[in-house]
């Protein structure tokens, strides 16, 4: 009877201690993970990016980016008018195949951009967000027609964190009018499945940038 007096008295005290440990520790785990969220998270979209665009290229060739920094905020249009959309100009704007994404992947509120350096176009994230590493794109990291990406993706480079790269070159070739293959090879596939599957995971992926303030 009494050791059922000790714990009733007590409970409330043990109770309350174990709520506040488990808040501290969820605040903790959020806080050290973070970085690791994010840079995963950039990995994952910027990777998807450059996909889409291979496949944009596959279906319509593309034949220029219209500027030196290249809003990626087109991937989500169905159809459109002329052999423009967004900053890409077509050379078969009739095989859009869109949309490729439910929504355009943003990071910070802002858009990932394509930026055209000396040594090939890049997909990054736009300018003003920053990394987990601390730089600032834009601030710390400025990019133009005659920087050198690549030595950046490179381990300990500026668009790096923690194995994971920031940034990814488009290796598709620009300006070519080939005509599309109507039949799909294996990779194309292979890039439509991946696609499909980003599509159905996107929900719950903003949802948790948005838990984090991403």
């Amino acid at each position: 009877m009494n050791v059922a007096y000790q714990f009733k008295k007590y409970f409330p005290i043990i109770s309350t201690t174990l709520f506040v440990g488990l808040i501290i520790l969820f605040v903790a785990r959020t806080y050290l993970t973070k970085p690791q969220f994010i840079s995963s998270a950039i990995h994952e979209d910027i990777s998807v990016i450059a996909l889409v665009l291979e496949k944009i290229d596959h279906d319509c060739s593309i034949l220029s980016f219209e500027h030196s920094r290249n809003f990626v905020d087109f991937l989500n249009i169905t159809a459109f008018v002329g052999s423009r959309v967004g900053s890409i100009n077509l050379a078969y704007p009739k095989n859009w195949n869109g949309s490729y994404l439910r929504n355009n992947p943003t990071v910070q509120e802002k858009f990932y951009e394509v930026v055209k350096a000396k040594d090939g176009l890049f997909v990054i994230p736009g300018v003003g967000v920053k990394l987990p590493n601390g730089k600032t794109i834009g601030k710390e990291i400025k990019i133009d027609e005659n920087v050198n990406v690549s030595p950046m993706l490179n381990d300990g480079g500026f668009l790096t964190f923690e194995n994971q790269k920031l940034g990814a070159q488009l290796k598709f070739k620009i300006g070519d009018w080939n005509k599309p293959v109507k039949i799909q090879n294996k990779k194309m596939e292979n890039i439509s499945n991946l696609l499909k599957e980003f599509n159905e995971a996107m929900p719950f992926t903003e949802n948790e940038k948005k838990d984090l303030n991403i």
